[in-house]
């Protein structure tokens, strides 16, 4: 297998901080409609379900549509260059949000953001890839999401104290600007690397487009995207209605709200996001089966933090069944990027993590929160009514953690079928 072309330490580690900081801002832009949405359901009468369109369904069909042509591009561009654009374009549509007068217009600019943020993990993925050998990756891929969890901890503490004081609009302006720059650093600091495996340790992949398509083909790699829709249907679905509920059922304002969501899961969702690729590396002693049997007890964990705080009697509980749910929330990303990392060939490498981030966010984050809207509607609408829509959305998850098991088979399989095929007979 290819190690990784050596590199300045100091570079390397510059490159990984500005992509975890981009991860910050994507999950910044992203979770803006989160923070939003109680306040943006009211000033324009919205139901839940149309608002879970909004934070779900629209997002994930923009996602889906962009992500294959942006995956290819990855596999064949500039991917820094690649990525300073995306990033630019999410940015000024976000804070294009906040210019909005009605739905229609803020539909548009979300299509116009889960469009563009196809095209940020795969190049990004692609890129430490390239820069670090397998045996490093979860914990690389650790620390560029937790970039986004601290985002999430911005986004609901920032966010909530905006919001609260200067209205929805100021949230997307505050978090889409600075974007701007930091597109312009990464287009003037960050050199695109060489991509390992390819014919001359340097040259652009040769695949063909019928060759990216073939990537659904590879062995392995399947499983672990039916691994993921469930799984990201059960998390986006209970997260994105997270913030809602604690102010419906408890009379919270956004502002304490977010203030609760970002200093309970956000907080352990970084520490639960920096030990998982570390136990993703680790769990490699106890055989191939190890790194992925760490997601699927993970999954068991996040349930046991959603019931405790949708059942919860008082707001402390909720607090704590919050920080069960970040820990947990943290632990499939990571892992699971890293094995794609070893399973997918190296010509359609950015096409594999863009059907993985496809899937998360088109049956994910597309169908769980609009799923959760829809139930909450039909149950009635209030605080009951949305704590049994997240319920049954949540048991999702056990589907989830068994596909995760069936995927470490597979994964255990295949990697232990290369090693051998590369051993000297």
């Amino acid at each position: 297998m290819s190690q990784a072309p050596p590199q300045s330490k100091a570079y390397r580690i510059y490159a990984v901080t500005v992509l975890a900081l981009i991860y910050f801002f994507y999950m910044m832009d992203r979770s803006a409609m989160v923070v939003s949405q109680e306040m943006i359901k009211h000033e324009f009468g919205l139901s839940d379900s149309t608002i879970g369109l909004l934070t779900g369904a629209l997002y994930g069909v923009a996602y889906a549509i962009a992500g294959i042509p942006m995956g290819w591009a990855a596999d064949r561009a500039n991917r820094a260059k690649l990525m300073a654009s995306v990033v630019a374009i999410w940015s000024g549509l976000t804070a294009l949000s906040g210019l909005c007068t009605n739905v229609v217009q803020l539909a548009f600019t979300r299509v116009g953001v889960g469009a563009a943020e196809s095209g940020g993990g795969p190049a990004a993925m692609s890129i430490v890839t390239d820069m670090f050998p397998p045996e490093r990756r979860g914990t690389v891929a650790s620390f560029l999401y937790s970039g986004a969890k601290v985002g999430g901890i911005a986004s609901f503490i920032v966010g909530g104290y905006v919001a609260h004081e200067y209205g929805w609009r100021a949230v997307f302006l505050s978090f889409g600007l600075p974007g701007l720059l930091l597109a312009l650093l990464l287009l003037l600091t960050i050199k695109e690397p060489p991509r390992t495996g390819s014919a001359d340790g340097a040259g652009k992949p040769k695949a063909s487009l019928r060759e990216t398509w073939q990537v659904l083909c590879t062995p392995g790699l399947g499983s672990i995207y039916i691994a993921t829709g469930l799984t990201m249907m059960a998390v986006a679905g209970v997260g994105t209605w997270t913030l809602p509920f604690v102010t419906r059922a408890y009379g919270l304002n956004v502002k304490t709200a977010g203030l609760l969501l970002g200093m309970g899961p956000g907080v352990f969702g970084v520490i639960g996001g920096l030990v998982v690729g570390v136990l993703f590396d680790w769990a490699r002693r106890f055989g191939p089966r190890g790194p992925l049997m760490v997601v699927a007890l993970g999954c068991l964990v996040y349930i046991g933090g959603g019931v405790m705080v949708l059942l919860a009697p008082n707001v402390a509980l909720a607090a704590v069944g919050l920080c069960v749910l970040g820990t947990a929330q943290a632990i499939y990303s990571a892992p699971t990027s890293a094995a794609i990392s070893e399973l997918a060939p190296t010509a359609v490498r950015g096409t594999a993590f863009a059907l993985y981030s496809i899937v998360a966010n088109v049956i994910g984050a597309g169908i769980g929160p609009i799923l959760v809207g829809a139930l909450s509607d039909r149950f009635g609408g209030d605080a009951h009514a949305l704590r049994m829509a997240m319920m049954v959305v949540l048991m999702i998850l056990l589907l989830g953690a068994a596909a995760y098991v069936r995927a470490s088979y597979v994964f255990a399989a295949e990697t232990t079928r290369r090693r051998l095929a590369l051993s000297p007979a």
